[in-house]
């Protein structure tokens, strides 16, 4: 068998389950196809038993499935999903601003924060979906806002996820664009809550969203013992 997957989120699945051996990078080579593309948290714990069954690993993928969920839970058991937590600026990009969206609100909230500048909502028939039931609220594609905008919601976190970027190239990105007068009067610059992680941390849809997951709850909460030693990040 060898498996041409459409989408970055389809190949880290695949990775993850351990049978990288079976992609290729030639569609004319592919004896089949992985056409994944979550949108949600739940989306990616989906896919990960799709792409198992696809490869007649149902059980393996099923046993990952339940190590991811239960590290998002035991994560998740660290903040009050009743509370409203502190303002949470994520940028993607800075030439013009952009605040990501999708499965990256999700995290924020679930975290203990508040995405203002693009928000979920709870799905239909889902009442207020608050609590144990945030699986049923959901975000928006992403979006771009201006600087005024930036520090609207005065966020006291800012984390700095750019697409595309190492965690170097970021560093050599942000750290010009963190000198603007506008961005040093925002709670988060006052009081050192300011991060840079790798872009492909919060990117792509796959089981690297638990990473990212772990550390939001770690730097939001004031809990770093909770981010795991594969996430590449720094404050500022």
């Amino acid at each position: 068998m060898r498996l041409f997957c459409h989408s970055k989120a389809a190949s880290e699945i695949l990775h993850a389950l351990g049978f990288a051996h079976l992609e290729t990078l030639n569609l004319a080579e592919a004896t089949g196809e992985i056409a994944i593309h979550p949108r949600t948290i739940e989306d990616m714990l989906d896919a990960v038993l799709t792409i198992g069954d696809q490869i007649n690993q149902p059980a393996r993928a099923t046993d990952f499935v339940v190590k991811l969920r239960g590290r998002l839970h035991a994560a998740q058991d660290f903040i009050n999903p009743y509370l409203d937590g502190p303002s949470v600026l994520i940028l993607e990009a800075l030439e013009p601003l952009r605040v990501p969206g999708l499965w990256v609100p999700q995290l924020v909230e679930r975290a203990g924060g508040r995405f203002p500048w693009n928000p979920t909502s709870a799905v239909e028939e889902a009442g207020a979906a608050a609590g144990p039931q945030m699986a049923y609220r959901t975000a928006g594609e992403a979006v771009t806002i201006s600087p005024a905008q930036g520090e609207m919601h005065r966020p006291e976190f800012v984390v700095f996820a750019i697409a595309g970027l190492s965690l170097d190239d970021a560093r050599a990105a942000v750290r010009p664009f963190t000198a603007q007068s506008w961005f040093q009067s925002l709670p988060a610059a006052s009081k050192s809550q300011v991060a840079i992680i790798a872009g492909d941390a919060l990117a792509t849809p796959g089981p690297g969203l638990v990473d990212a997951f772990e550390f939001l709850v770690g730097f939001l909460n004031g809990r770093e013992e909770l981010i795991p030693q594969s996430m590449a990040w720094e404050r500022l």
